[in-house]
């Protein structure tokens, strides 16, 4: 569990994800600074540190999942119509860092539905997030590759 003074920049979209013994939380930031805000917390609880994407820019809506090997991965949309961009960062297994953010689309992104991201068993990490052509919605998909983990 993250302790609540860790979230003291919260300024929403708070993103939770679990898996054995790692914890990922993910928010956007209210500072002036922006950005997303993603904290692991390993199987005592206490925050094995925080790390920040994106600052500078209006971003919205993070989402985060860990899998069972301790893959995690962050994905959030920047800015807004068209010139909108779903990123997304991972961690390698159970470290410390993250690799830097992948432009996974850019424009028009539905920024009132958010992105989704899942790690399956494997280590395989994919993306969703709705995208307006025309007049309608298609929902796009990213696999981001082994080597996305750095």
């Amino acid at each position: 569990v993250v302790r609540a003074a860790d979230l003291s920049d919260d300024g929403g979209g708070v993103s939770i994800a679990e898996h054995g013994e790692d914890s990922l939380v993910a928010w956007r930031r209210k500072a002036a600074s922006g950005g997303v805000r993603v904290a692991v917390a390993g199987r005592s609880g206490a925050p094995s540190g925080q790390s920040t994407f994106d600052p500078g820019h209006r971003v919205s809506s993070p989402v985060t999942d860990v899998g069972p090997d301790g893959i995690g991965v962050v994905a959030w949309i920047r800015g807004t119509g068209a010139r909108a961009s779903v990123l997304a960062s991972v961690r390698p297994s159970r470290g410390v860092s993250w690799t830097r953010p992948r432009i996974l689309a850019r424009g028009r992104i539905d920024i009132a539905r958010p992105p989704a991201v899942a790690v399956d068993g494997a280590g395989r990490i994919t993306a969703l997030w709705s995208r307006k052509v025309g007049k309608r919605y298609v929902i796009e998909r990213a696999d981001l590759p082994r080597s996305a983990l750095g």
